[in-house]
């Protein structure tokens, strides 16, 4: 590394991985920054962190203070990019030193996060988001750095509610297209879900939605690593009804995708939502809430307002009846994903590097 002009620096409290959600962007944003220069990744692979955020962000700087001597980082170090967590101490200590950081904000709305929580029984025990002295420390690193990276308009416009007001740059997350020709849609109408069940990912609407159909000829899938949790069937119970099947962890993405008709994303809040883009790879239609940021991706008139049971019932119920159209829907939606793989994607964060640097190449 001494040998080098200019070292990166990649930050992320996440894993760096493979498989969808945080680790795959933060593989893809670490991939990216490394094919501008030699790059230093430290995420939770690397370090032992326990989950108090406020401990996470003291072994970052703790590894970038032992680094900077180790590595020389005060003549090579020009650049961080730092992705989850609370970085706030590290991200103030790479200002020090000169360097420019871009840090990746997929935020979401805390007031209503907090609220569709205890709406549905489920405790916010976030103290670093709701008492105010932590949570200025917690969001500083956002504030002091640089260039914000939003994957949406929603997670801009959130951001600045909190009071950003540097550069924002809205880069959405990616997707890699499967190589095979999709499947056809299932002779079943079968409406899917896939991802996290915490209060603001919306799944008690779409529930209620799906009891509101009853639907006797018709199934609605929950997939993802807690949708066989207690307190998923609890809500199913309370708030469901009809044909409901929870499928667990999706070992194979396909599989879930290829045997749906519809994929709903009913979050109240959210960055983003990567399994709409993964959805329309798959040519699935996507139906998507204007409260998860990946509505800024959807086709046009796919989307329903958050929070709101009955207009999305009224969707899912149109759709249904004309269901013969959502084949020809899955493969525009897989023409229009085009524009989101991820090697578009990333030499959309490599252009930001280079300005950043005032270089071009």
């Amino acid at each position: 590394r001494r040998g080098n002009t200019t070292v990166n620096l990649y930050l992320t409290a996440d894993v760096v991985g493979t498989q969808t959600g945080g680790g795959s962007v933060t593989r893809h944003e670490s991939e990216a920054l490394s094919e501008l220069d030699t790059t230093q990744v430290i995420s939770r692979n690397v370090l032992s962190l326990s989950n108090d955020p406020f401990e996470q962000d003291d072994a970052f700087y703790d590894e970038i203070s032992k680094r900077a001597i180790q590595d020389n980082y005060y003549g090579l170090l020009k650049l961080a990019h730092c992705y989850s967590g609370c970085l706030s101490n590290a991200v103030e200590g790479l200002l020090c030193m000169g360097v420019k950081v871009a840090y990746t904000a997929a935020a979401h709305d805390l007031e209503v996060s907090q609220r569709e929580h205890l709406a549905i029984g489920l405790p916010y025990n976030f103290p670093h988001l709701t008492d105010p002295e932590l949570w200025r420390r917690y969001v500083g690193g956002y504030l002091f750095a640089d260039v914000l990276v939003c994957p949406s308009n929603h997670s801009a416009e959130v951001m600045r509610k909190f009071g950003a007001k540097q550069r924002i740059e809205v880069i959405p997350h990616g997707v890699d297209i499967p190589s095979t020709d999709p499947k056809p849609l299932p002779d079943t109408f079968r409406v899917g879900y896939l991802g996290a069940y915490g209060g603001d990912k919306g799944v008690r609407y779409l529930l209620e939605a799906w009891k509101k159909l009853n639907y006797p000829d018709a199934e609605l899938w929950l997939g993802g690593k807690d949708s066989q949790h207690p307190f998923v069937l609890y809500m199913c119970n309370k708030y469901g009804g009809g044909r409901i099947y929870l499928k667990g962890w999706i070992e194979n993405l396909e599989d879930f995708y290829s045997n749906i008709s519809l994929y709903v994303q009913p979050s109240c809040t959210e960055g983003f939502g990567l399994e709409v883009l993964e959805s329309m790879a798959h040519a699935r239609p996507v139906l998507c809430s204007r409260g998860a940021g990946a509505v800024d991706v959807v086709l046009p008139h796919w989307d329903f307002e958050a929070c709101n049971s009955d207009a999305l019932a009224e969707q899912i119920d149109g759709l249904k009846k004309e269901s013969w159209c959502l084949g020809c829907v899955g493969l525009s939606a897989r023409r229009e994903v085009e524009k989101y793989t991820w090697p578009k994607i990333r030499e959309r964060y490599k252009a930001l590097w280079r300005e950043m640097l005032g270089t071009r190449n």
